[in-house]
């Protein structure tokens, strides 16, 4: 394992272009400031034409066209492309989605010490429209305690080959983050073959956000509601790690 591994990040578009925009612009920032120890290709699905391939385009992104429904098969036809690239891991991201560079550096860290998979256990939510940002701790005390996010999970192409790179069953269009885990989860008892590590934002001083616009699959109040997350200020937290989502506040 070389100590600048490459890392292919897969996104699917749909509509919110001023934050998908501000979105894929940062991943771009992060694929230069850190291309001396990481490869970062940008891997985009878009369904609207022009406007999306203009929007992946102007990042730098590999760009592929495709029916948003069923989000199954979308986000499988953008995983058979991040496979032509032959990179050596998978990064699984919304395109409402914002890691900081902590959160890659340890990412790059983990390929290099031989992870083959790795993902987050809690992360932050921020509600553009009324400012409100909040924490979300992780999975409760259930079937899913303790499991990672759909947001953030690193999958080595070593995992993905024995997967047949299908991590989605392609029918759905709606939870899809625990259609992931279960393909995912019984090779991951499998410590000896595929490694994993997990993170938490505070506990391991990475940043991790999922931002929601008038757009979403899930609307800020209905994860305050699952899962009563703490509250937290919003403008400190955008001004200490992405001060171009300033521009966005309504």
């Amino acid at each position: 394992m070389t100590q600048r591994p490459s890392i292919a990040l897969l996104t699917c578009l749909w509509r919110r272009w001023p934050l998908t925009g501000l979105v894929l612009a940062h991943y771009a920032d992060l694929r230069e400031s850190m291309a001396d120890r990481l490869t970062l290709e940008l891997v985009c699905v878009g369904s609207e034409g022009d406007v999306s391939r203009t929007a992946a385009e102007a990042a730098g992104a590999h760009y592929l066209e495709h029916d948003n429904l069923p989000l199954g098969a979308k986000f499988n036809a953008g995983l058979t492309l991040a496979r032509s690239l032959e990179t050596e891991a998978v990064l699984i991201a919304g395109s409402d989605d914002l890691a900081d560079v902590q959160l890659l550096e340890r990412y790059r860290c983990g390929l290099v010490e031989g992870a083959r998979f790795m993902g987050l256990r809690d992360m932050y939510f921020l509600d553009l429209r009324t400012r409100r940002l909040c924490f979300w701790p992780g999975h409760k005390p259930g079937p899913r305690y303790g499991d990672t996010l759909g947001f953030g999970r690193l999958i080595h192409r070593e995992l993905l080959d024995t997967l047949d790179w299908q991590l989605w069953d392609d029918a759905l269009s709606k939870g899809l983050d625990a259609s992931m885990s279960a393909r995912l989860q019984p090779h991951l008892y499998d410590w000896a073959r595929f490694p994993s590590r997990t993170l938490r934002c505070m506990e391991d001083s990475v940043v991790a956000v999922g931002v929601k616009s008038d757009t979403n699959i899930w609307t800020f109040d209905q994860v305050a509601a699952v899962t009563r997350p703490r509250r937290l200020d919003a403008m400190p937290f955008i001004r200490n790690h992405f001060p171009s989502l300033e521009a966005l506040l309504v």
